[in-house]
């Protein structure tokens, strides 16, 4: 059995539907969001928080094999602190469960203990993972295409694509599935390893995902202007409502 956390996210879903599709017996964690669709397919869901040591060992219970990652939940507003702990009880869980092999999605970025962002926390979690006595092997993604869509209601509003990025940056850039794709087979050569009675080489890797660097225009506007925010109006930015700073308009 395989234990996914994150499987109602980005990556943790995909990684879960091509086990499932596979078939790979599945176990996922439930916080939040709903997994009754996976449950369907077939997944056994426990229900439980990833901050919390004993719901991990729950979901890590008897697995062979596990996807494990940090919540981005960016609205947090202990967002680095609430990670650490996160990161912790992982790595406790872990330990007392005895996986075999442990794929952990990271990215770009990570390898600096200061780094701001979504990256922040992720050098801690590496260097907690980096402790056990396991095969790990981390996949470090660059940024991924898919958030782009959250700019889509921005673009149909304003008639363009905000940033605080310059917009001649070029940016290294992988879809999900890639990922997704990428973890779900690692994740199925360790059980099929053991199934074998063969075990994997003990390895605590990172794989270093580049992807494509792309033009950030998302298809059918490619001739909408990639503009890079001034700092006055990115206070206040919402993608979702394709507003800028309460209702004002960026500079043309």
């Amino acid at each position: 059995m395989i234990a996914v956390m994150g499987a109602a996210g980005n990556v943790g879903s995909k990684v879960a539907h091509l086990l499932l599709e596979a078939g790979e017996e599945v176990r996922a964690l439930q916080h939040v969001r709903d997994l009754t669709d996976l449950k369907e397919r077939g997944a056994a869901v426990v229900t439980g928080d990833a901050m919390s040591s004993d719901d991990l060992r729950a979901l890590f219970d008897g697995a062979v094999a596990a996807l494990v990652l940090l919540p981005e939940n960016v609205a947090d507003p202990s967002f680095v602190k609430n990670r650490t702990v996160m990161s912790r009880a992982i790595r406790e869980a872990l330990r007392a469960s005895g996986i075999g092999h442990v794929v952990a999605l990271s990215t770009v970025g990570a390898a600096l203990a200061d780094a701001p962002g979504p990256p922040g926390g992720l050098h801690g979690f590496e260097r907690d993972l980096a402790e056990l006595e396991t095969n790990v092997l981390v996949l470090r993604s660059a940024a991924y295409m898919d958030y782009l869509l959250a700019a889509v209601p921005m673009i149909e509003a304003q008639k363009v694509n905000g940033s605080a990025i310059n917009a001649d940056v070029r940016l290294p850039m992988v879809a999900t599935r890639d990922v997704a794709r990428e973890a779900a087979d690692r994740l199925r050569r360790a059980r099929l390893l053991r199934a074998r009675g063969q075990a994997a080489p003990r390895a605590r890797r990172h794989h270093d995902g580049g992807g494509n660097e792309g033009d950030r225009r998302p298809a059918g506007h490619a001739r909408t202007a990639l503009r890079r925010i001034p700092a006055r109006w990115r206070e206040g930015i919402s993608c979702r409502s394709g507003h800028v700073g309460g209702g004002r308009r960026p500079p043309r």
